[in-house]
């Protein structure tokens, strides 16, 4: 590899941490902020000031449903991967070749894990939308009492399952295009991300706005970090 990629690749692994962490600074200033300034009197807010699409499918806080939203992200994320690891190391016939190959793709995998994260987490700093539990008798306690309450758009976890996918997607098609697991393998991803964003809006952490929003978000810019990879590792 040469000097100049690997300066390359550098920049882009600093922008995406750069990003990752003004994400981060940014929810965490915000929600402090709110914490100490905002006090809720206990009444449900007015869903007739939320548009009639978002409103329609509005639900209250669900406990359950919340936490097998989170497990089904975590299930995606180590499901793909492990089917990247898999397909990567066990077919390749020169395996030190094979692994090599695994280590690009996870670097590429963190670019777009930081990429991803740091959008979306600076959107729902800017954004500061109220999430649709706040509509109802039952919202998440705690999440009013940090300040979490008003950070709804975009939905967090459809952006890092469809972050996952994004990159899984892209792997297939550079990596295995010719793999008789491509389209199965794509299907069952694609299908489990939706699962996630199902799963928060029906958990009343979110409106259909923000997990679309969230999914789009995720996959694009994921992509996005793909492709400028593997175009910076392609050139002569």
């Amino acid at each position: 590899m040469t000097k100049k990629k690997i300066l390359q690749f550098a920049a882009i692994f600093l922008i995406g941490l750069a990003l990752f962490a003004a994400g981060k600074y940014s929810k965490a200033a915000k929600r402090k902020a709110l914490s100490e300034s905002f006090v809720w009197n206990g009444e449900p807010y007015d869903i007739g000031g939320v548009n009639s699409f978002d409103a329609r499918f509005a639900r209250p806080y669900s406990k359950k449903l919340s936490k097998l939203g989170t497990l089904v992200v975590v299930l995606v994320m180590g499901a793909e991967l492990c089917v990247v690891g898999a397909l990567s190391i066990f077919p390749a016939k020169d395996k030190k070749k094979a692994v090599k190959g695994l280590f690009f793709d996870a670097f590429v995998f963190v670019n777009c894990w930081l990429w991803g994260n740091g959008v979306f987490q600076l959107l729902k700093t800017i954004a500061g939308r109220v999430r649709p539990y706040m509509y109802f008798d039952n919202p998440k306690k705690h999440a009013v009492k940090s300040g979490d309450f008003c950070r709804s758009w975009p939905s967090g976890h459809c952006s890092r399952a469809f972050i996952v996918f994004g990159f899984f997607f892209c792997w297939f098609l550079f990596r295995k295009k010719d793999s008789k697991m491509r389209i199965p393998a794509i299907c069952a991803a694609f299908l489990l991300s939706v699962l996630v964003m199902f799963l928060r809006v029906h958990s009343g952490n979110h409106f259909v706005t923000d997990s679309l929003c969230g999914a789009a978000i995720g996959f694009l810019v994921s992509g996005a970090v793909f492709l400028v990879c593997e175009k910076v590792k392609n050139k002569e």
